[in-house]
């Protein structure tokens, strides 16, 4: 039970880095528009929130991974680079449920759908070489 509920809140986090960086990017006219803040400041707060996402995923990953037992490993390792996208949606539906958009100005470029696409594709490529590489750590000669 305590594998079943570490796997789920890391696939939890994983999901809501992602899901801010994602919300960020999409609601650029929203939030320039409710606070007032330029949208060049709000694009630039979207690329340091990706770029964080990106930054915090290895250390979060390596601090996870080091707790998880050697012999349930590659079962986590396998499962853990797709359980976040249930509760990405999940997230992602809730917040679309409780903000939705009503006013058509706020309305994100089409081009990003395409980015967020690829942001989608490459997010379990990029647990997935963490993972590996937290398995296969290169050697230091010394």
């Amino acid at each position: 039970m305590k594998y079943f509920l570490k796997l789920n809140v890391t696939g939890l986090i994983l999901a809501i880095l992602l899901f801010i960086s994602a919300t960020i990017m999409l609601n650029v006219y929203r939030i320039n528009r409710l606070f007032g803040i330029n949208i060049e400041r709000v694009n630039l707060i979207a690329l340091v929130s990706f770029a964080a996402v990106a930054l915090t995923v290895p250390f979060l990953l390596r601090a996870l991974l080091k707790r998880m037992p050697k012999a349930r490993r590659r079962l986590f390792d396998y499962v853990l680079t797709m359980i976040w996208f249930p509760y990405f949606k999940i997230i992602e539906g809730v917040f679309y449920y409780f903000f939705p958009i009503e006013y058509r100005g706020d309305l994100p470029a089409p081009v990003l759908g395409l980015a967020l696409l690829l942001a989608f594709i490459l997010y379990p490529l990029y647990i997935g070489i963490i993972i590996y590489l937290q398995k296969n750590k290169p050697l230091i000669v010394q």
